[in-house]
């Protein structure tokens, strides 16, 4: 009883971190540290707690315990990497390292905890790449790409300059005007992984080039996803119904 207590204040700190980091990724793609104080300095404990009162009644088997902090600490230490690398943005790291350190021993049907939630929030991840996808079919954008710029169909979209200030994503179009005439090349961002900030629709919209562009009408622009939201509702499905994929599979 007390160690279901626990997890659910665990649980509610955890939703009470994340929720607000969901609108501020969403908003500014910026989160502050002090989003994260009632995860970490609430959630964390608690379920720690809970963790050991389980272990001590043997609800948790105690066989499985190297199983669960080896995964836990293996996918706490990849998320870092992956941070450090800026393959993900730091506070997305953050959020799967206290998410992972939070929930590592929950028990999930058919499956265990952190592979569920890392399914749950691919498949996510998968289904917003698939709206992006059905609105540039909708728009009939393909007509500007080629077959290797084909991925943008998932990942980008055109929009018009008045959204550079809105929306959050990497500009993909140089534009360039030489005796009235505007022209447009397409960059290839793929040499580098490491995005030039440079290229963010809201650097674009305060720089000199901002005319030059208003002037293109819409530009196409890779998204950033705000990775924070399909984790939070990775999360949630996790904790509600387990793992999708495995559901699924064994349908």
């Amino acid at each position: 009883m007390i160690a279901d207590l626990l997890l659910g204040i665990a649980i509610c700190s955890l939703f009470a971190s994340l929720i607000p980091a969901c609108y501020l990724d969403y908003r500014y793609r910026r989160i502050p540290v002090p989003t994260w104080k009632f995860a970490a300095l609430v959630g964390i404990p608690c379920s720690f707690l809970s963790f050991l009162i389980r272990l001590l009644t043997g609800t948790v088997p105690v066989e499985s315990i190297p199983v669960l902090i080896g995964l836990a600490l293996g996918a706490v230490v990849v998320a870092f990497v992956l941070g450090h690398l800026e393959i993900f943005g730091g506070a997305d790291s953050i959020a799967i390292i206290i998410v992972v350190l939070t929930m590592f021993y929950f028990p999930v049907t058919n499956s265990m905890f952190l592979f569920a939630f890392v399914n749950n929030t691919v498949v996510v991840c998968l289904l917003i790449f698939g709206l992006i996808l059905l609105k540039n079919l909708g728009e009939r954008n393909y007509r500007d790409l080629t077959w290797r710029q084909a991925v943008l169909m998932l990942t980008g979209t055109k929009i018009p300059f008045s959204h550079f200030t809105t929306y959050h994503g990497i500009v993909l179009e140089t534009i360039t005007e030489e005796d009235g005439v505007v022209t447009r090349r397409f960059v290839d961002v793929m040499k580098n992984l490491r995005v030039d900030r440079d290229r963010f629709t809201t650097a674009i919209a305060a720089s000199d080039e901002a005319e030059r562009y208003q002037q293109a009408g819409t530009v196409w622009v890779m998204y950033i996803l705000p990775f924070i939201i399909p984790i939070t509702i990775g999360l949630a499905i996790t904790l509600g119904t387990g793992d999708v994929v495995q559901i699924l599979l064994h349908r």
